[in-house]
């Protein structure tokens, strides 16, 4: 009787294992399925298998058909199809993944169109089909989808969303990425009932008007990202109801006055990011009293006329960013900003004299803490420096 040894147990471990792979070669198996940057053109055949895998990696290869049950009779946790050529996935194609499946990256493929039979896919939590060439996607398609699901739709052509689109989904999405599309409207109808979106992007479109109750639907977002759309005017109520709103970006777009009496109805807010706009002047109590609102943004606006009650209301806010603002001087507004800590004033051309002495009584007056940070115009001493050592020596 042949006695087995360690090394003879390995080999018929690995062997078993290679046996038990339901891809052939050239694709392996351990956790992971691998069939990626392979040059094949087709899904290889599957071999029916009761084994879990965690993910199926077939990205960066020369496939352009996802068939009907290409996948049938694997139980896979991920599927990666990102970086093919792919441009029609058949009815059924991701068939027999309903119960397995928690994520499905399609991105960065030729897709211009989505299989009504994607809703059958009832685990998903994550879906990306961004970076694609869809420009419309019928309303049935994500019904019946995954659970606290992540949908990142963004960098495809999509010019309007179907009124639809996200009905009977009410409870299901999580975060919904619409960004670097061609919307030239906010889809309030869409957003219908929609209670459960924490985490709205919407940067990179084509939006110019924020209207009243734009996200009024939208009970439990968190964040709102618009950042880059040429947006000129936000009505006042466009953010009526959204309660829970604690971070709203307008990074880039073409705002020319701090958009105060909308930002007052989103009482939660803790930051807000105005940077890179068209604001030329901040006037008396322009900022709503947000309670919560702990940082604002302004960096990269040409601020001509700074009020001195500008933040008068902003009774929590802590930091200020002013960068590239044109600033010659520091704007004594920020005296009326009881809670202020930090004033960030880089990269304009502020000069470092005896004329920003006021600095000294309102740092003694808020005990010392807020700090000033930035560049003199004249010298390489930093503005917290001159501040801190350098103003108690004038006259």
């Amino acid at each position: 009787m042949s006695r087995c040894t360690p090394l003879s147990v390995l080999v018929l471990i690995l062997a078993a294992a290679v046996q038990a792979c339901p891809v052939q070669h050239p694709c392996y198996c351990g956790a992971i399925i691998h069939c990626n940057r392979l040059q094949l053109t087709q899904v290889p055949p599957i071999t029916a298998s009761d084994n879990l895998y965690t993910v199926f990696d077939i990205s960066h290869n020369n496939i352009s058909q996802i068939q009907q049950d290409a996948f049938k009779g694997l139980k896979i946790s991920v599927l990666e199809i990102t970086n093919n050529p792919i441009s029609t996935v058949e009815e059924g194609g991701f068939g027999g993944l309903e119960h397995y499946l928690k994520r499905l990256l399609v991105s960065h493929t030729t897709l211009k169109s989505l299989p009504k039979s994607m809703g059958n896919l009832q685990q998903l939590d994550r879906l990306d089909i961004g970076f694609n060439q869809i420009t419309s996607i019928p309303d049935e398609v994500f019904q019946g989808i995954g659970n606290s699901l992540q949908l990142s739709m963004g960098n495809n052509n999509i010019v309007t969303i179907a009124d639809g689109l996200l009905a009977g989904m009410n409870e299901t999405i999580q975060e919904l990425d619409i960004s670097n599309c061609s919307l030239i409207n906010v889809p309030i109808a869409t957003f219908v009932n929609q209670k459960s979106i924490n985490k709205l992007d919407m940067s990179n479109n084509r939006l110019q008007l924020l209207d009243n109750f734009a996200f009024s639907q939208l009970e439990s977002v968190q964040e709102i990202k618009l950042d880059n759309n040429p947006i000129v005017n936000v009505k006042s109520s466009a953010f009526e109801r959204c309660d829970k709103l604690a971070r709203i970006s307008f990074r880039g777009c073409s705002l020319r006055n701090v958009p105060g009496g909308s930002l007052g109805r989103a009482k939660s807010l803790e930051f807000v990011d105005l940077s890179h706009n068209t604001i030329r002047s901040l006037t008396d109590q322009v900022f709503p009293s947000l309670t919560q609102l702990r940082t604002v943004n302004l960096t990269g606006n040409f601020l001509g006329t700074i009020s001195r009650q500008a933040f008068e209301l902003l009774e929590s806010t802590e930091t200020i960013y002013m960068d590239r603002c044109g600033l010659v001087d520091v704007p004594r507004g920020i005296q009326s900003a009881p809670k202020l800590r930090e004033v960030i004033l880089y990269d304009n051309n502020i000069a470092c004299d005896c004329e920003l002495k006021w600095i000294l009584s309102w740092k003694e007056a808020a005990g010392l803490i807020p700090r000033i940070f930035g560049s003199c115009s004249e010298s390489n001493v930093t503005l917290d420096h001159y501040t801190r050592y350098e103003l108690q020596h004038c006259p």
